[in-house]
């Protein structure tokens, strides 16, 4: 029988299983719709905000899992709240 990484504990391969699935998952669905579709890229107030908030969660995982070796309530918490001002921030800047 197969077992997964997750049921093994091998928390590195896991988080390489995550990361490459979303990776690989995003790519294909991205050029299956360019080639239905060309995708034209405009000018937005969003590109900004969300290449700072994909920075702040790539430089909190790492940090966190160096220093603590795992994830715990408290940075769900700090994950889920910097998710919230992603989407807040959002909501603004579709008003102004």
């Amino acid at each position: 029988l197969f077992r997964s990484s997750a049921e093994e504990r091998q928390e590195g391969i896991f988080f390489g299983n995550v990361f490459g699935s979303v990776v690989v998952n995003s790519s294909f669905i991205l050029g299956l719709v360019a080639l239905i579709s060309p995708i034209q890229i405009q000018e937005s107030k969003h590109f900004f905000s969300t290449g700072i908030f994909t920075l702040l969660v790539f430089a909190f995982l790492p940090l966190s899992l160096k220093l603590k070796k795992k994830l715990d309530r408290n940075e769900g918490v700090v994950l889920l709240l910097i998710y919230l001002t992603f989407i807040l921030t959002g909501l603004v800047l579709t008003k102004i």
